[in-house]
């Protein structure tokens, strides 16, 4: 059994079923550049569903190497770090990670759609996504690429592309990369379904 010691974190920002997403919210858009923006509460459960929460370290499960190994509710990198195996945290560490790395994405979701006005629902699943992606995989996207262009119904089709782990599709992400599509919009479920492949189809039954 592992002995080490919980870590500290600095208090500087670090990177690390079948879920219904969050009702849909009026449209309001808000400059992408406002610096104060926050992921919505239901945007946050809806993070915490799919994330889930383990207090010692653990491989990622699709991942043939296993790695980055993981802890609390997603967090890969503490202090600069990778998560190594045998690590444990509290529950309060987690919160306080899951925090501090929420508000990473959120600044990392700003910056990289500076001039474009997002709806809430917009915003919140682009920082669902890229919590689970990474920044500089959003960076180079096309879903970014589109929505930079104000091609909003476009770039809800590209998130069924992120579901794969190590070139294999993956029946969790596919699931999760509707529900984060429903949230951006503007489709429905029935309607975005009515666009998706067969072979996505078959990961959401």
């Amino acid at each position: 059994m592992s002995t080490q010691q919980p870590p500290q974190r600095a208090k500087t920002p670090a990177r690390p079923a079948g879920s219904q997403p969050p009702a849909s919210a009026p449209p309001t858009r808000v400059a992408a550049s406002d610096e104060a923006r926050r992921t919505s509460p239901d945007a946050i459960a809806f993070l915490h569903q799919w994330e889930s929460c383990r207090l010692e370290a653990y491989p990622d499960p699709g991942s043939v190497d296993g790695n980055p190994w993981t802890i609390g509710w997603g967090t890969t990198r503490i202090n600069g770090q990778p998560v190594q195996r045998g690590m444990r945290i509290t529950q309060a560490q987690a919160d306080e990670f899951f925090r501090e790395d929420l508000r990473t994405f959120e600044q990392e979701v700003t910056r990289l759609t500076r001039g474009v006005s997002l709806t809430q629902n917009q915003f919140d699943a682009l920082v669902v996504l890229v919590y689970n992606i990474g920044a500089g995989a959003f960076a180079g996207s096309t879903i970014r690429r589109m929505i930079l262009a104000g091609d909003f119904a476009g770039a809800q089709l590209q998130f069924h592309r992120w579901n794969r782990n190590d070139g294999r599709p993956m029946r969790g992400l596919s699931r999760r990369r509707f529900g984060e599509a429903i949230m951006f919009g503007p489709r429905n479920a029935a309607e975005l379904r009515a666009l998706l492949p067969s072979a996505v189809l078959l990961h959401l039954a």
